[in-house]
């Protein structure tokens, strides 16, 4: 209904006098210019703040991934230090009798595990496990008591570190868990590696070192600060491991994730607005070096929004509504004046010879009716001047597609009775190659619509025909084609050859017993095109060939025989307006020869449509 009414009322205007359409347009640009002030000043302070919010957002949480990527990379530095000692290295490489020969260095891995974890108070717990059974722990969050190596071997977190060769492998390990530590007194971000001896880079023991995420925890107190922030942590195949929120009901954090933006999953970093259950919430997200994600999912109603500076923000939108309003009064005087433009324009076209113009007038005001008027006069010139020769080259173009669509039945009939025998008489290859061939020849001969071949197609064309007649009498059929080079790129009406060719073996191969040699040949001779195809076979009649000759004669059918020959001379004189030549030599029991000639290119464009 609105859509109506609006477009009632376009047209009630457009059809109006272009006196009382300058009146109403700059009534209404003046109405714009008010009304927009305010709007527009909200939503660009709006979106100022906005943009400001995500940028602090980010800049915090970048700022803790910064953290945290620290820590992360200081304790892999402390396991590559513990892992490179030579001590280590010694104590977790002898074998078990060795190993209780050489209590020193036992005392002095453990010392170092000590140490180092009173050095790190960011660090937990730090534990190792060797082959040969020598295994330690050392903690500071109160966690005791580690399981048997051969236990740890059974996890899937062992198995997937003893494939990374000595890498480190980050994992999420909840309090509940106690793979790695019986009585677990707190959920830790663990580092797993392998150990391996330095010699030969074998695997000899196994190391966790944990940090427990209440250390996480107080990174995010500046970005919790915020009303029902949450904070998801993903790891590297995107699935949530760990969640800090200031929301006080429980919240479900895989629906979050599933409600995620789909650039989130495109991009390592940044900021979006999306909509998540009915109202819109701020999306921040940062990547840690080891693969995880850490994202931030805030109500946009969580930021308070300062107005204060909107008066000042009000006094730019006046101003630069003001020049958006002469804007608009320049666009509008400059639409409603173009058709007149439209028909200035053409009329000069049409004073220097064209008489298609036509120009397109949507309404029914002033400018629509003279329009319409001279539409119709151009109209009428134009059919005056056009309707004989374009009923002409239709009539010429309609006789060409269909003395064209002549040839095809004839050459198919006698292709597939050929494949037919070859089928009955069991030659398999033979009837695969014909096939083959018959599928090259019918791509050719449709040449996606176009009644042009380039002289290089015909001459495919050509080699594949003959080598179907060839299949078909085996050895009593020898053939040759040349064209030269220069020739094959210039085009000439398709299918203008094939009928002589077929000719010369029906008067030949099939009449004589002897082996029938067709040349066919062509090369470009003072700007002209010359074509011969000649051979060896039974000859034609000095009465039949003058029939041949004459296209206009009634006495060939399909049925009787050169009906392919009259289409061809008649397709030459419709598409080369009789500038061309057909001569043939035939004397009985010799053979013919077949010479044409045409220009390099043909005088109708029956493609142009």
């Amino acid at each position: 209904m609105k859509f109506d009414f609006f477009s009632s009322a376009k047209n009630t205007f457009m059809n109006s006098s272009i006196r009382k359409k300058l009146i109403l347009v700059n009534c209404f640009i003046i109405l714009i210019v008010a009304s927009s002030i305010g709007l527009t000043s909200y939503a660009l302070y709006r979106e100022t703040i906005t943009n400001r919010l995500t940028m602090l957002n980010l800049r915090d949480i970048k700022q803790v991934a910064t953290s945290i990527d620290y820590i992360q990379h200081e304790i892999e530095d402390l396991s590559s230090f513990i892992a490179s000692d030579a001590t280590v290295n010694r104590t977790i490489s002898y074998t078990k009798e060795q190993l209780d020969n050489n209590p020193a260095d036992q005392n002095y891995v453990e010392y170092m595990i000590n140490n180092l974890l009173v050095a790190k108070n960011y660090v937990t717990f730090i534990s190792v496990y060797a082959d040969n059974g020598f295994s330690y722990y050392a903690s500071s969050d109160k966690s005791s008591n580690i399981p048997e190596f051969d236990d740890i071997k059974s996890t899937k977190i062992y198995r997937y570190a003893y494939t990374m060769k000595g890498a480190p492998l980050w994992v999420y390990v909840p309090k509940e868990n106690t793979d790695f530590i019986i009585n677990n007194k707190g959920d830790k971000i663990s580092m797993f590696r392998t150990l391996l001896k330095l010699n030969d880079y074998s695997t000899k023991a196994f190391m966790m070192i944990s940090i427990n995420t209440a250390v996480v925890n107080n990174l995010f107190e500046n970005i919790l600060s915020i009303k029902d922030s949450t904070i998801i942590f993903l790891d590297q195949y995107n699935n949530p491991f760990l969640n800090l929120t200031n929301i006080a009901n429980d919240i479900n954090v895989y629906d979050i994730k599933a409600n995620l933006p789909d650039s989130f999953y495109n991009l390592n970093e940044g900021t979006e607005i999306y909509t998540y259950k009915g109202e819109k919430h701020l999306l921040t997200f940062t990547s840690l070096r080891c693969g995880w994600k850490i994202i931030n999912v805030v109500p946009m109603r969580s930021f308070a929004i300062n107005l204060s500076y909107v008066p000042v923000i009000v006094i730019v939108i006046f101003i630069f509504a003001l020049v958006l309003g002469f804007y608009f009064t320049t666009y509008t005087a400059s639409f409603l004046t173009k058709p007149i433009k439209d028909l200035v324009d053409s009329m000069d076209r049409v004073k220097k010879g064209n008489f298609k113009e036509k120009v397109k007038f949507k309404y029914n005001d002033e400018i629509g009716k003279l329009g319409k008027g001279y539409n119709e006069m151009i109209s009428y010139i134009n059919n005056l001047l056009n309707k004989v020769y374009a009923l002409e080259i239709e009539e010429r173009i309609a006789e060409l597609k269909a003395l064209q669509a002549q040839i095809n039945p004839h050459f198919l009939y006698n292709t597939l009775d050929t494949i037919y025998w070859k089928a009955v008489g069991g030659d398999n290859k033979g009837v695969e190659d014909m096939i083959h061939a018959l599928s090259k020849v019918f791509r050719l001969a449709l040449n996606v619509g176009k009644e042009y071949f380039y002289i290089y197609q015909e001459k495919e064309f050509i080699g594949y025909y003959i080598l179907l007649q060839e299949k078909r009498y085996k050895n009593k059929l020898n053939y040759s084609i040349y064209f030269t080079p220069d020739i094959l790129s210039f085009k000439i009406p398709k299918l203008i050859l094939q009928p002589f060719v077929e000719n010369a073996i029906i008067h030949g191969t099939e009449t004589n017993d002897k082996k029938t040699t067709i040349n066919v040949s062509g090369r470009l001779l003072n700007g002209r095109i010359y074509f011969e195809i000649e051979d060896n076979g039974a000859g034609i009649p000095q009465d039949k060939l003058e029939t041949l000759l004459n296209p206009d004669t009634e006495k060939l059918t399909p049925s009787k025989g050169g009906y392919g020959i009259k289409n061809v001379i008649n397709r030459l004189s419709i598409y080369y307006n009789n500038d061309y030549s057909l001569k043939i030599d035939s004397e009985l029991g010799k053979g013919t020869k077949v010479s044409i000639s045409v220009p390099t290119s043909p005088q109708l464009d029956i493609e142009r449509k």
